[in-house]
């Protein structure tokens, strides 16, 4: 469900298109046919809980149908640009003070907030227009 809505919503936007082509190589993983990729960065807390089998996909029916996350990591894929809160009550805050969820959103304009925000986070640019995510 999450990721059609992200693929029927926000993907379809030409300022989204514009922006990841223009910014990220981008690389999508649909976790019921693609095993999750073994990355350091993509451990316990980006992945909230779901289980992973041994072949690294996701094992539980729940997240099969409803698991949604978008990561943007640095070119090495070495740390996770846009990383939420490790507990639910610091991702409510999270969305309270920045106006989205770091991994889940599919609205087109919580999608570029979020794209955009971690490019200044990459650049080092914490500017008035943009909310800091504490790492956990």
């Amino acid at each position: 469900m999450g990721g059609a809505a992200l693929r029927s919503g926000a993907l379809t936007d030409d300022e989204v298109l514009a922006y990841v082509n223009a910014h990220f190589e981008p690389y999508w993983v649909d976790v019921r046919s693609e095993p999750v990729p073994n990355l350091p960065v993509v451990g316990s807390d980006v992945m909230l809980g779901s289980k992973l089998d041994a072949k690294r996909m996701v094992d539980d029916p729940l997240s099969q149908g409803f698991f949604l996350r978008t990561l943007v990591l640095t070119p090495d894929g070495a740390t996770v640009l846009n990383r939420q809160s490790a507990t639910v009550k610091d991702s409510v805050e999270t969305h309270s003070r920045c106006g989205y969820f770091a991994y889940a959103q599919t609205q087109t304009q919580d999608v570029l907030k979020m794209l955009r925000s971690s490019v200044n986070v990459h650049e080092g640019r914490f500017d008035a227009g943009f909310c800091r995510v504490l790492t956990p």
